[in-house]
């Protein structure tokens, strides 16, 4: 029998850009340490008319790398690193 796991989150890294973020990236950063995926924040950006995406990583992978860009003069992109843990 396979033992059950489950990623915990713990970090959030903006990888760029270093200087402040705007409030809706700011938002995302938040709702993260919060407990929402990744993929229900690229969702919701997408839903407001913002463009957001994963990048490509290996299924074995302890992290998440996703883009988001407001507009022309705003986007960031955040690698999200997780540890597995096996479930009690």
């Amino acid at each position: 029998m396979i033992p059950r796991t489950h990623r915990q989150l713990v970090s959030v890294e903006v990888m760029w850009p270093t200087q402040m973020l705007p409030l809706p990236l700011q938002q995302a950063v938040e709702a993260l340490t919060q407990g929402e995926t990744p993929d229900q924040i690229i969702a919701r950006m997408n839903l407001q008319g913002f463009q957001a995406w994963r990048e490509a990583t290996s299924p074995q992978d302890e992290n998440d790398i996703f883009q988001i860009r407001l507009d022309d003069a705003h986007e960031a992109r955040f690698l999200c690193r997780y540890v597995t843990l096996p479930l009690h």
